[in-house]
């Protein structure tokens, strides 16, 4: 498991990772999160994210990037990125952005498990 005060990655199962996202995506760790998160991805041969975004506060053009670059990380890979729980300010953010088009959005992790299973 890989953290920091602003993110944690787990490896849930073969293949699918849980990243839980606290506070803020933005600018300032943007770089940090990149890193970790490619890292991650290529070392346990992560095919799948499922972003828990309940404790997100707050997340910037900059933070919206780094998870289009995952998106498309794994996208190559034939895989997805589902986001759980996000709060009513980040699911405004996603709607405007149409990002809730392109991407699976549920209340729960087990939710996110069934839509890859």
């Amino acid at each position: 498991m890989t953290e920091n005060e602003f993110f944690s990655f787990k490896v849930y199962t073969d293949g699918i990772a849980i990243v839980q996202l606290y506070k803020k995506l933005a600018r300032e760790e943007v770089v940090n999160f990149r890193q970790k998160a490619v890292s991650y991805v290529e070392k346990y041969d992560i095919k799948h994210a499922i972003l828990d975004l309940t404790n997100l506060n707050w997340i910037d053009s900059a933070g919206i990037g780094v998870l289009m670059v995952l998106f498309k990380i794994l996208d190559r890979k034939k895989g997805k990125i589902i986001f759980v729980n996000p709060s009513s300010q980040i699911f405004e953010i996603f709607t405007i952005l149409k990002l809730d088009k392109v991407f699976d959005i549920v209340n729960n992790v087990d939710d996110a498990i069934k839509l890859i299973n």
